[in-house]
This record gives C-alpha cells, structure tokens and sequence, in this order.
C-alpha cells in the first residue's frame, strides 16, 4: 500500500510524491528520452516527468503512468473537497455570529465598543479563513 508523506497537499508534495512512486515503479537502467518529449513546457520538468521512454520502460508503462495520473487527479479532488468543506463552515459560522450581532444592535442589547468586539472577532476569523484556504 502506497502511503504519501507529510505535505502531499501542497504542489511541492505532489510533485515530490509523484517522484517517489516513479522511482519506485521503474526500472533503476538508464534510459534515453525522447529529444523534447514536451515541447513547449519549461525544460526543468521534462526529467521529473519523463525519466524512462516508454521502450525503455516496458509493457506496463502506459499503465504506469495513467496510475501516476489517476492519482494525481484524486488528490487534486480531494484537495478541492477539503477547501469546499473549509468554506461551507467558515461562511456558515460567519453567517451566524453576524446575524446574531445585527439582532443584539437591532434591539439595543449591544452598543459602541461592545458592538465593535464581535466585529473584531469576525475580522479575525475572516483572516483565518484567508489563510487556511
């Protein structure tokens, strides 16, 4: 069972994770690429995405490499569904503190400094949620 390490879900991780898989499915042999196997991509990424030509490789390079894809894609997902989740509950909790503090201000409960500190406090949670997402 493949197990990714801590930061898999920042682009560095996901590049270092995809390096990692394919260094542990193909063979340890020098292998010629292709002259541009990407034409038109920064050459910096033609070595971390294309070590092995698929001749070099074997009968399971495609495969290999639709693996290493699906699994890209999956935590592209996943990583999507996690800032989603982040957004419903931040817009869900920011909803409700100021709806709550229009109603103490509406019926006078609150007022001044005191109305300002729930202010405050929704600023800062704003501020957490930029950072988070």
């Amino acid at each position: 069972m493949l197990q990714l390490l801590p930061g898999s879900g920042t682009a560095a991780g996901v590049f270092r994770d995809l390096d990692l898989i394919s260094r542990s499915i193909t063979p340890r042999q020098a292998v010629s690429v292709p002259a541009d196997p990407l034409p038109g991509r920064p050459e910096s990424l033609k070595p971390l995405l294309l070590r092995v030509s698929e001749d070099g490789y074997g009968d399971l390079y495609r495969q290999h490499l639709f693996d290493q894809y699906r699994l890209a894609v999956e935590m592209a997902d996943r990583l999507s569904a996690r800032r989603m989740q982040a957004n419903t509950f931040f817009l869900a909790v920011n909803t409700g503190l100021l709806t709550v503090l229009a109603n103490l201000v509406k019926d006078g409960i609150i007022s001044g400094i005191a109305g300002t500190l729930p202010l405050i406090a929704v600023l800062v949670l704003c501020y957490g949620w930029w950072r988070i997402v």
